[in-house]
């Protein structure tokens, strides 16, 4: 997809989430049933209508009235019906008529053609109508309130001519985010038995700019049945700006899920363990242009239960919470708490003038045997290390059977696993320091050893390592009383099996 490709399919209802960037965590079938969208407490439904339309597609649903047909719309002090010719002496023309002894009576666009309207956007409307002569008749687009009550309108009156008659454009900038925008026709200093026809009607949203793609997308594996994504926030500079984002995995036509365009993250539990998938996003506006896709990113989950698993989302107190269920808590020291991280926030690491870290106590579910590993997190730094190196993640020392991570000096990471019959390690990558995040993988296998950076395999170490298990903490951001990582931290997870 590029500049303003279209998005495929889309369900006839649309879940975006609210500004509150709640994460989605229950599953809700669209009413087509073409796609499974996320969707947590916080959010709201936006209809197809004021969803699906690109910009300067009409958004009255019939706006011709051809089908003989005046659905789609009501009438105040009205009825309405269909009459032949229309406009240009062919097909249907809606016709109202007055209903009462009124002296001004309207019909209009039911429901509302643009819902859920960001502050910004701007709407046209145009039209065709033939009215009594002399008799006064406008053309108006109407912002709306939630409630319905109208903040404020643009309009175009005429007085008739008996023929038909040219409205528009007419044009409203809405102003409030969240409210509707209407369009009416009315007549005012209305007599008995008047009426007027209304044909080649349309609104549309004037904005034809698609967003930028959105940069930086990255995939990481939190669970058996979870990867979340994260990404960096696309621009729009016109009208409403960027509206939403919509997830696809694996090459799906249709979209996994969408989010407002305030959250740039999103948590896929519809993953089964031991599977790879890949994902990008499209960013959209409230017109439903859409950007081209991101880049693509993708993350394999592990096969075995996660023993630990520490989103590092805390903003306060001393303690990192483990969200595996296994209450593998770990004690904070010196560490600085909400910056940003790659999903929500994370920690950051002072290096040797702070020494901070954190200390999680041995437990059974901490130790694998011989069971396969899988350690997974995030890493942002400037920094490397002058002397020594910095741990990253670790369990045991050189006198005993450990797992451990560490950043090089040379500014490659290196995973070792030393069991009770083998050293074996995976040393790779480089130029980590560059301020970015960086999602970093080691796995062993009863056969091998592998380093993978960013969803690459960069290093490969085959043989055997035997049995790990010792009753030492697991540390993160350092070497008890040394090699202190400086940095930042995000999404460690620990895999057994």
């Amino acid at each position: 997809m590029t500049g303003r490709a279209r998005l495929g399919a889309w369900p006839d209802f649309v879940w975006l989430e609210k500004a509150t960037g709640a994460s989605m965590s229950r599953l809700v079938r669209s009413a087509v049933g073409a796609a499974v969208v996320a969707v947590a407490a916080g959010m709201v439904l936006v209809p197809a209508a004021a969803a699906v339309a690109a910009g300067n597609t009409n958004l009255l649903s019939n706006g011709t009235f051809d089908g003989n047909s005046t659905s789609g719309w009501k009438g105040t002090n009205a009825s309405l019906t269909t009459v032949s010719p229309g406009y240009g002496g062919s097909g249907y023309a809606a016709r109202a008529a007055l209903s009462n002894t009124s002296t001004s009576y309207s019909m209009f666009a039911s429901p509302k053609p643009a819902t859920n309207v960001p502050a910004g956007e701007q709407f046209q409307a145009s039209g065709q109508v033939l009215g009594v002569a002399g008799r006064s008749i406008c053309l108006l687009l109407q912002e709306s309130a939630p409630g319905g009550s109208v903040l404020r309108s643009a309009s175009q009156c005429h007085t008739a001519t008996g023929a038909w008659q040219a409205f528009g454009p007419v044009t409203l900038t809405n102003q409030t985010a969240g409210d509707t925008v209407g369009y009416v026709i009315r007549q005012t200093g209305a007599q008995a038995g008047d009426s007027f026809q209304a044909d080649s009607l349309s609104m549309v949203d004037v904005d034809t700019t698609a967003p930028t793609a959105p940069p930086g997308l990255t995939a990481t594996a939190a669970a058996g049945n979870e990867i979340d994504l994260s990404w960096s926030a696309a621009t729009d500079a016109d009208f409403g700006g960027v509206y939403g984002y919509a997830i696809y995995r694996d090459g799906a036509a249709t979209p996994l899920a969408t989010t407002a365009g305030s959250v740039t993250a999103y948590k896929d539990t519809g993953v089964s363990a031991g599977s790879t998938h890949s994902y990008t996003v499209v960013a959209f506006d409230y017109a439903r242009n859409n950007s081209g896709p991101s880049n693509s990113a993708s993350a394999t989950t592990p096969s075995a239960p996660v023993a630990a698993l520490w989103h590092m989302n805390e903003t306060s107190g001393t303690t990192m919470a483990d969200s595996s269920g296994n209450g593998n808590n770990g004690t904070l020291h010196n560490v600085t708490l909400g910056v940003a991280g790659v999903s929500g926030t994370g920690y950051s690491f002072g290096g040797s003038t702070v020494k901070s870290y954190v200390a999680v106590p041995n437990a059974p579910s901490l130790n694998p045997g011989s069971a396969d590993i899988h350690i997974s997190f995030h890493l942002n730094t400037t920094s490397l290390p002058t002397s020594g190196d910095y741990d990253l993640v670790r369990k045991g020392t050189f006198q005993s059977t450990e797992y451990k991570i560490e950043l090089l000096q040379s500014g490659a990471i290196t995973c070792v696993f030393r069991g009770t019959s083998a050293n074996r390690n995976a040393t790779g990558g480089s130029g980590l320091n560059n301020g970015a995040w960086h999602h970093i993988e080691c796995i062993k296998t009863a056969a091998q050893v592998q380093l993978v950076i960013d969803g690459t395999v960069v290093k490969t170490s085959t043989g055997t390592v035997g049995p790990i298990s010792n009753t030492l903490a697991v540390n993160v951001g350092a070497y008890p009383g040394s090699d202190w990582y400086k940095g930042k931290l995000d999404e460690v997870s620990i895999a057994f099996g």
